[in-house]
């Protein structure tokens, strides 16, 4: 329970940013390209970079890293999920905010396989953990 409101908190910090990214950057973007001035991209790092946003989305990410990490060892614990399956997750998770410093995009991409890869691992031992017949019945 508490690897979960960890999580949800991660989440609530980061989900701010992205949102803010995914809009405030598009109008900075079409406004660039409207106006075919290059110095509007300097706000786009601006807004990106401002310390507010910048803090709020590390804290979040470190918050889910700590959340995933926090539900591996209990996956490690309770010996009902293969031990494993949440370590790949909470690595990955551990890995987000460096990966971002990462000069070349393919390292990206393979940390986005990555999390995908870990995520089905985890999702796939607990389907099968749910289907398995309940040793107490």
């Amino acid at each position: 329970m508490r690897a979960a409101v960890v999580t949800w908190a991660g989440a609530g910090l980061t989900l701010p940013y992205y949102g803010a990214e995914d809009f405030g950057l598009n109008v900075i973007a079409q406004r660039s390209l409207r106006d075919g001035t290059p110095a509007l991209m300097e706000l786009a790092e601006q807004f990106r970079y401002g310390p507010v946003a910048l803090t709020m989305f590390a804290a979040g990410l470190l918050l889910l890293a700590t959340g995933a990490v926090m539900a591996a060892v209990s996956v490690w614990r309770t010996n009902v999920l293969p031990k494993w399956s949440g370590t790949a997750l909470a690595a990955a998770f551990a890995l987000f905010i460096p990966q971002f410093f990462a000069p070349w995009y393919a390292l990206r991409v393979a940390h986005g396989v990555l999390v995908m890869v870990a995520g089905l691992w985890l999702a796939v031992a607990l389907t099968r953990w749910r289907r398995a017949p309940s040793a107490i019945s």
